[in-house]
């Protein structure tokens, strides 16, 4: 049988469309593959997104949290003081402000400050430092307590922050004092103590150091005239033997 021209022209034609629309199925279904590759990578993207702002924003609410908690701490503080311990005991302070001298005082400084247990009866005994302060600031007094007494050396200053004098204490009872002019020394006078008692005097005054036992005690530190400071002598004499 002869097959017609036309016939023979249409298988190839047939043979060309089968191709194409094969070649057409592939790339649409890599198309297609491409495009959900690039959804999954697109949502993956969102979702580490979403993750690391999640982390950011409770890091800055912990950050918020910390700088509150920070802050009130800090107001507290000065307000009002946190507990502390001193010698064993614990203690808390109290503060007395400085005002501005309005129809309603506004506090803007801290003029003195002492802290102090509780006694059983309700009492506050003074334990730890107590300082006052001029209003412009500068220290005006500063000393130590202990179980309600004075201990230490206690220490004044005038509103330009220059020494003026000092008060010297043992247990509560003053064993000495010194005067300051301009912020030098001019005068001093002290008791030395062995165990409590009173044994020697120390003195300044124009411009030289001296130590003077009291008779029958014996004689068992030198002072340098110059300084001031004391050294130990071993096997020294009575006083006024």
């Amino acid at each position: 049988m002869v097959v017609p021209p036309s016939s023979a022209r249409t298988r190839p034609e047939v043979t060309q469309l089968v191709y194409c629309s094969a070649s057409a199925t592939f790339g649409d279904l890599t198309e297609h593959e491409a495009g959900r590759s690039a959804g999954i990578d697109s949502r993956g993207h969102r979702s580490a997104l979403e993750a690391l702002s999640s982390r950011t924003r409770w890091a800055l609410v912990a950050l918020a949290v910390i700088a509150s908690v920070a802050t009130a701490a800090g107001l507290y503080e000065v307000l009002v003081g946190f507990p502390r311990r001193v010698d064993g005991r614990w203690v808390r302070r109290a503060t007395t402000w400085y005002g501005y001298d309005l129809a309603l005082p506004i506090p803007y400084m801290r003029g003195e400050m002492w802290w102090y247990y509780t006694a059983p009866d309700g009492r506050r005994v003074p334990h730890g430092p107590r300082v006052y302060r001029h209003r412009n600031g500068r220290f005006a007094w500063l000393t130590e307590y202990r179980d309600g007494r004075v201990v230490g050396t206690a220490t004044h200053w005038n509103d330009r922050g220059v020494k003026t004098n000092e008060e010297f204490y043992y247990v509560g009872r003053q064993v000495g004092w010194a005067i300051y002019v301009d912020g030098r020394l001019h005068y001093w006078n002290e008791q030395i103590l062995d165990e409590g008692r009173p044994v020697a005097s120390k003195k300044f005054e124009a411009g030289r150091w001296r130590l003077a036992f009291n008779c029958g005690e014996t004689v068992s530190r030198a002072i340098d005239e110059q300084t001031g400071e004391l050294s130990v002598l071993n096997g020294g004499p009575r006083a006024c033997s």
